[in-house]
């Protein structure tokens, strides 16, 4: 794998504000922990990429 372009990649989708560019990097089973989802969803632990895109 080439990390590099793999990181490029993952940055300018972020940049980009489009959210299935951006969840395209994860998995669908990807498991999301943040503080900052604790506050806006009220739990700081997101499993798979239906809640995350939520």
């Amino acid at each position: 794998m080439d990390f590099e372009a793999f990181a490029e990649a993952w940055e300018a989708a972020w940049n980009s504000h489009d959210l299935d560019r951006i969840l395209a990097h994860y998995s669908d089973d990807i498991v999301f922990r943040s503080h900052k989802a604790m506050r806006l969803v009220g739990t700081g632990e997101l499993r798979g990429k239906a809640a995350l895109r939520a």
